[in-house]
C-alpha cells in the first residue's frame, strides 16, 4: 500500500506529464498559425522554441521576424483566436500538522 508521499507524487507527475503534453498540443496550435496566416504577413518570420512553454502558460508565443534585421513580436492567443491554455489543477500535499 503507498503512503499518502507516494500517492501525492505519483498524482503530481501524472499532472506534470499531462500539463506538459498540453503545452506541446497548444504550441502546436500556434505553429500552424504562424505558417498558415503569419507567413502571408512576414513572409521570413518563424516561432521562437526558447521558453516557449512559460510564453504558452502565459497566453502568447513569440515569433521572430527577418526584415534585414531580426525583431521579435509577441502574439497572444486570444488575437489568433486560439483559445487559452487550460492546466490541470496539482493534487493538495497531504497535511500531517
Amino acid at each position: 500500500m503507498k503512503s499518502d508521499w507516494e500517492q501525492y507524487f505519483d498524482e503530481h507527475r501524472i499532472v506534470q506529464e499531462r500539463n506538459a503534453e498540453l503545452v506541446e498540443e497548444k504550441f502546436k496550435e500556434c505553429e500552424a498559425y504562424v505558417e498558415s496566416v503569419l507567413k502571408k504577413q512576414y513572409p521570413d518570420c518563424g516561432i521562437v522554441f526558447t521558453r516557449h512553454a512559460d510564453s504558452i502558460k502565459a497566453g502568447y508565443f513569440t515569433i521572430w521576424v527577418d526584415n534585414g534585421s531580426i525583431t521579435h513580436k509577441n502574439i497572444k492567443l486570444e488575437d489568433c483566436e486560439i483559445k487559452p491554455l487550460e492546466l490541470f489543477d496539482y493534487p493538495v500535499r497531504p497535511d500531517y500538522y
